[in-house]
């Protein structure tokens, strides 16, 4: 078995209870400033930590995969990178070939969801002002928080209140920002707390609260189910065939949707047109959903489109 370096560290400073991953290694490199970089992060075969708008990002991969890891890595990142919401949305075999190719392949940008990088602008860092204010008390700072940097989570739990949001420069990583300090907090911005956010906030809590990740899976097949019937969808030679108006209608939700959930002026109008976020691929039962939260939306489009029905 081969050992790490970070293997050392990692018992000496061990994570922090809900701890983000990719965080806990920025923090890991502020406190061992003066140890060989290369040697901390042999595990990952670069010294960065790579761009994080991905939900599975290759370092977390590398280190909870690595031979010499001290905990399971699925039990990790279900603790530490909220894996109980994401890994539902990714079949078990599909996600364990993944690991291996991200294993086997050094410099590999490989990623689980499609359009992560252009939804990069809707995964800006996150935390809550008032547990930010109880870790200072408790560890003299403040650590950034596994499943509220999910892609959907807008609110702390905790205390119910919206998230601030903090967008890091180009030129700049997480290891710039390994805790949350007083610059990170005068340049964050509270999110609003609008209807769409607490839907899709509420939406993912409930997979994070499941017993297992099979039974989210089997959710997502139900869920699956009542999108078909919502849309009225009917079958031709196998095939799932929905109306053009529905489409053109979904697209423009899709599209309207997520530019609610930018802070920034970016148009959605082309990447809701990719074929990856068609509705016809979404609900198939035997295809893997290219994004949890363009799932989410759909469920939200589809719930809408049952009570215009009503009406």
């Amino acid at each position: 078995m081969q050992a790490h370096l970070i293997s050392f560290f990692e018992h000496q400073v061990p994570m922090l209870p809900e701890e983000y991953l990719p965080g806990y290694l920025a923090r890991l490199f502020e406190m061992t400033k003066g140890v060989n970089a290369r040697q901390l992060m042999s595990f990952n075969g670069s010294t960065q930590l790579g761009k994080l708008h991905q939900l599975f990002p290759r370092v977390a991969s590398c280190f909870a995969y690595r031979e010499s890891a001290s905990e399971c890595g699925d039990t990790l990142l279900e603790r530490h990178l909220g894996a109980r919401f994401w890994l539902s949305f990714v079949p078990e075999d599909d996600y364990r070939e993944h690991i291996e190719q991200i294993m086997s392949r050094p410099k590999s940008k490989r990623s689980v969801f499609c359009g992560e990088e252009t939804l990069n602008s809707l995964k800006p860092m996150k935390f809550c002002s008032e547990c930010r204010n109880n870790d200072i008390k408790r560890y003299g700072a403040s650590f950034w928080r596994a499943n509220q940097q999910l892609t959907s989570i807008f609110y702390c739990d905790e205390h119910n209140k919206p998230l601030n949001t903090f967008k890091i420069d180009n030129k700049l990583s997480l290891k710039n920002y390994p805790v949350i300090n007083d610059e990170v907090l005068e340049a964050s911005i509270p999110l609003s707390d609008a209807p769409l956010l607490r839907w899709l906030h509420d939406e993912t809590t409930v997979f994070l609260s499941a017993m297992s990740i099979e039974d989210n899976r089997y959710e997502i097949s139900r869920i699956k189910w009542f999108i078909t019937r919502a849309l009225g969808t009917k079958q031709s030679g196998g095939k799932l065939i929905i109306t053009r108006s529905i489409n053109q209608d979904w697209r423009s939700f899709l599209a309207m949707s997520l530019s609610q959930l930018c802070m920034s002026e970016t148009s959605y109008i082309d990447f809701a047109d990719r074929s990856m976020n068609s509705l016809t691929r979404l609900i198939a039962q035997d295809a893997p959903v290219s994004h949890p939260l363009i799932f989410l939306l759909a469920k939200k489009y589809a719930q809408e489109l049952t009570l215009r029905k009503i009406i």
